[in-house]
C-alpha cells in the first residue's frame, strides 16, 4: 500500500537579491535522517543568477580581448598620421583650469528666509 506524502511550508526567511520569500518544505512521513525532506525554492534563482554572472564575465573579457587587439593591430595597419593643431593639444589643460574656476568660485545663490 503506497502511504501519502504529508508536507508542510515553513516560511525560512527572504532572499536578500530578490527579497522574495523562501519557503522549505518539511516531509511528515521522514523517519529520521537527511534533511527532512526540505529544500529550497530558490535554488534555481541562485543557479540562473551565477549562470548570467558567469556570461556577463565572459562578454566583458572578449570585449576586453578585442579592444586590446584593436589597439595592437590598428597602429600597425593604418598610416601614420600628422600630429594634432597645437589648440587641441592644450585642450585638457583648458577644460582643468575651466572646472578649477567653477570649483572655487563663490556661490551666487540666494538664502531663502525661513
Amino acid at each position: 500500500m503506497k502511504k501519502m506524502m504529508l508536507s508542510s511550508h515553513h516560511e525560512v526567511g527572504r532572499d536578500l537579491h530578490t527579497n522574495k520569500k523562501t519557503y522549505m518544505v518539511i516531509n511528515a512521513n521522514n523517519n529520521g535522517g537527511g534533511d527532512g525532506g526540505a529544500y529550497n525554492n530558490n535554488n534555481n534563482n541562485r543557479n540562473e543568477n551565477e549562470s548570467i554572472c558567469a556570461l556577463m564575465i565572459r562578454y566583458s573579457a572578449m570585449i576586453l580581448v578585442v579592444v586590446t587587439l584593436s589597439i595592437l593591430v590598428l597602429p600597425l595597419v593604418l598610416p601614420p598620421l600628422p600630429p594634432p593643431p597645437l589648440m587641441l593639444l592644450f585642450l585638457p589643460l583648458f577644460i582643468l583650469l575651466l572646472l578649477f574656476l567653477f570649483a572655487f568660485s563663490p556661490s551666487t545663490t540666494i538664502p531663502i528666509p525661513k
